[in-house]
């Protein structure tokens, strides 16, 4: 199970995804990713998860989209629906960014998005992947508030490659600090 701390708080997988406790990140320049990244993970015991979350912060180029086009689809999305990122929630963006992460993925599951909120039960998916289904899981848990995935499989390098990983650790981060993260660069 993931837990996540927030302040003297220790919020156990999901938990943290729907409790709305949402911080604003004062002083972005002194925020760093290693650094939200060691607060918010800091009580996970699973050591593969860690080793995970190493090599993610390690590897951090000031990027947090995937590549240029996850970012120019994510943002499409949002200014399609015509939202403002300031002004919903952190699950539905942390959602949008999940979903459009994966193509194939957003194709089956675009017709299901409204600005408040997602059917996931309206798609077939058996035409996605392993990773895509690791997705659609975590898009799923960080929605509803139901544990769809558990930690282990998270860092399990076998099933989930290092590009979905980061895609699943950055919406979480969106969960809990909301659109601030977007504007992490060290």
């Amino acid at each position: 199970m993931l837990a996540i701390t927030y302040g003297n708080l220790y919020f156990k997988w999901p938990k943290i995804v729907f409790s709305y406790c949402q911080t604003h990140l004062s002083n972005m320049d002194k925020v760093s990713y290693k650094g939200l990244i060691n607060e918010c993970f800091r009580k996970i015991r699973n050591y593969s998860f860690k080793d995970r979350l190493k090599h993610l912060t390690d590897s951090f180029k000031g990027e947090v989209f995937l590549n240029s086009k996850h970012k120019e689809k994510y943002y499409r999305v949002i200014y399609e629906q015509d939202l403002d990122i300031y002004d919903i929630s952190p699950r539905y963006i942390a959602v949008i960014f999940l979903l459009t992460s994966d193509e194939t993925l957003w194709n089956l599951l675009e017709h299901t998005v409204k600005p408040n909120g997602f059917d996931f039960n309206k798609c077939n998916l058996k035409l996605i992947s392993i990773e895509g289904y690791a997705i659609y899981q975590m898009a799923k848990t960080i929605w509803t508030g139901k544990e769809s995935i558990e930690i282990s499989e998270i860092a399990d390098v076998d099933l989930i490659d290092d590009k979905v990983f980061k895609a699943i650790i950055n919406a979480s981060l969106i969960t809990r600090y909301g659109t601030d993260i977007f504007l992490i660069t060290k």
